[in-house]
């Protein structure tokens, strides 16, 4: 008996224009019946996922006996289109569910990371998918979060190396600007101050408040995992203090992952990553 999934490229109409994806499916021996999960990119990227962390969590996920769609939505990868911002793929994502459907795989949990990560709240709050959302270091633009992030990962480490005292007492390094940059975030993250931003809005975005009514209204279950060592995860985890009665519910979970980076680059960090999905589909 052997665990390696039956792999498998198809392609799936958006908008006329044709998409490309990777389906995989486990052996017939360890298969769950109807339990499939639907990789989400969000940036510049295609369907094997940052330093192919996709491709790595997809085949840890099919030993498991789940079901898989990795695919490029337009513009990206081989699939056909313009590109666009993560903010736009709703219509990819929708294709991709409905490819899905017709092959009789129901109810996909949507998978995330980044600013794919939150391509996928974003989808869900006018799509009634309710097979689950798991929501990897989720990207939120949040200057005063940003600010806050920035001041406990970047300054405490900083004040605590010896090497950046050392190349202050010798001259090395100038503090006129490292004390000026500090108070600029200390009064961004304090809300005195804001930073200097464009007047245009796109209404396609969803903001902080968008986001976390999204998942307090979301019916199916929703696992968030935070890396220990990454900005957008520590600025994400500030505004879950903010928004925290909100989303107190017992369909949401929240693991963390020491000291892991943005995209699990290590190893180990990797396989802890895939276990912690795989316990989500038992």
């Amino acid at each position: 008996m052997t665990d390696k999934p039956q792999r498998e490229a198809v392609m799936f109409d958006c908008c006329g224009d044709r998409l490309v994806g990777v389906l995989e499916r486990p052996m017939q021996e360890t298969a769950k019946r109807g339990a499939v999960a639907l990789f989400v990119v969000g940036g510049p990227q295609y369907r094997v996922g940052s330093h192919g962390l996709y491709s790595h969590m997809a085949a840890v996920i099919n030993r498991a006996g789940i079901a898989t769609l990795r695919f490029d939505v337009r513009g990206m990868g081989d699939s056909e289109g313009n590109s666009r911002q993560y903010y736009n793929i709703d219509e990819d994502i929708s294709s991709a569910v409905n490819y899905l459907q017709k092959i009789n795989l129901q109810n996909p949990v949507l998978i995330g990371l980044c600013d794919g990560a939150t391509a996928v709240v974003k989808y869900t709050i006018a799509n009634k998918v309710s097979g689950g959302m798991i929501l990897i270091n989720p990207w939120l633009k949040s200057e005063q979060a940003e600010a806050k992030a920035f001041i406990k990962s970047y300054y405490i480490k900083k004040l605590l190396n010896t090497g950046y005292w050392k190349r202050l007492i010798t001259g090395k390094t100038n503090p006129v600007i490292s004390i000026c940059s500090f108070i600029k975030n200390l009064s961004v993250s304090s809300g005195i101050r804001a930073k200097q931003t464009s007047n245009k809005k796109n209404s396609d975005k969803i903001d902080e408040r968008a986001f976390f009514k999204a998942l307090a209204s979301y019916k199916g279950n929703i696992l968030i995992i935070l890396s220990e060592n990454d900005l957008t995860a520590k600025r994400f985890e500030i505004l879950l203090a903010k928004y925290k009665n909100d989303i107190s519910k017992e369909n949401i979970e929240i693991t963390y992952i020491k000291s892991a980076d943005h995209t699990f680059s290590r190893k180990d960090h990797s396989v802890y990553l895939g276990n912690v999905i795989c316990n989500y589909f038992s």
